[in-house]
């Protein structure tokens, strides 16, 4: 097995008036918010990863880590490549939308991210299970996302 190091969330984009903290590895959400997370992943030797044919970053929450029922279904992130220097660098992102969110309740749940390569029935754990954080909003909206009550 490959052993890996996942630089988590080196760059975060914040669109709006959303509410989105990281700490660590520990996500801060405010319900029905937008979050756009990247993801850099590299090797021990610091070199970026590059997905293999087949593989796949996977993100997933839960209530707890033995619970069978996810909040947030496993979905897939998207890669992407940039050039760092002489380098091609490898990252994902993760994008979760307000409607994924909207009816979770307050409190604290855990995520993890995985690589998967169904082709190859390998999975790593490469981030994980971490504290997911939904905060309270005080703002109220039609429909979340959508125009603000006056």
């Amino acid at each position: 097995k490959k052993s890996f190091l996942f630089w988590l969330f080196c760059c975060i984009i914040l669109l709006g008036d959303n509410m989105l903290k990281i700490i660590g590895k520990k996500i801060y959400l405010t319900r029905g918010d937008s979050a756009y997370i990247n993801i850099s992943i590299r090797m021990p030797d610091g070199k970026y990863y590059q997905l293999a044919d087949g593989d796949e970053i996977w993100f997933a929450v839960k209530r707890k880590t033995t619970d069978k029922q996810y909040l947030i279904a496993p979905k897939t992130l998207t890669p992407y490549e940039v050039k760092d220097g002489e380098e091609l660098q490898y990252n994902a992102y993760l994008t979760i939308l307000p409607e994924e969110t909207k009816n979770l309740p307050f409190g604290s749940f855990v995520y993890d991210i995985s690589l998967v390569n169904e082709k190859r029935n390998y999975v790593t754990t490469i981030i994980e299970p971490n504290p997911f954080v939904i905060l309270e909003e005080v703002g109220s909206t039609r429909e979340r996302g959508g125009a603000r009550h006056a």
